[in-house]
């Protein structure tokens, strides 16, 4: 989760939009464990919980149809990606490694590793990681709505959405694409060098 923090963090400062957790200060008191250390003693740390989820899952809610309504169609992609990335590492008990491609895209995943059954379950493929006994790979399913309540599938679904509209829908293609400028996301190949989440 620190992972997710600093780099969430780092998106937001420089696209301009408030921070989650200064916004709520509620919020932030939920996650004091997973600001660095300053202070003596130092406080338990905690991982990411379901009411931090779906407090950031209600601000994104709110803010990404605002910023599309005020044309700022990047900033709001970088929302519903930072949405549905948290989903999959929570729900799908995933690394961030596990998530977001590296350079040559040897791990992350890609487009065609998720499929959705509309209104039943998502399925995510995760590619065989160096402990894997087999070196196959294995499926993880996940329900649509989860037991509390956050709409899986859907969240999924708007982000697959929005990737067509950008023209960047390909099943080779990672599932988290970088964003550029209000065209927003960008399609990136194969090979083609990219961070992990720009």
């Amino acid at each position: 989760m620190r992972t997710f923090r600093s780099a969430f963090k780092s998106f937001h400062a420089a696209l301009g939009i408030q921070d989650p957790l200064v916004k709520y200060p509620a919020l932030y008191a939920l996650t004091a464990g997973l600001q660095k250390q300053i202070s003596l003693p130092p406080r338990p740390k905690v991982g990411l919980t379901i009411i931090i989820l779906k407090a950031m899952l209600r601000y994104i809610e709110v803010e990404e149809p605002s910023l599309r309504q005020q044309n700022r169609h990047r900033t709001a992609d970088v929302l519903l990606r930072d949405a549905v990335s948290l989903i999959i590492a929570f729900f799908a008990m995933r690394r961030s490694d596990e998530v977001f491609v590296n350079k040559t895209h040897t791990h992350g995943i890609l487009q065609s590793q998720i499929v959705l059954e509309q209104g039943k379950h998502v399925l995510l493929f995760v590619p065989a990681q160096k402990i894997d006994p087999t070196h196959q790979g294995h499926f993880v399913t996940l329900a649509w709505v989860s037991g509390s309540g956050v709409k899986i599938g859907s969240w999924i679904q708007r982000l697959f959405h929005r990737l067509q509209v950008c023209n960047a829908r390909h099943p080779a293609c990672p599932l988290f694409l970088p964003t550029r400028g209000n065209h927003s996301f960008h399609r990136v190949y194969v090979g083609q060098a990219v961070t992990k989440h720009v």
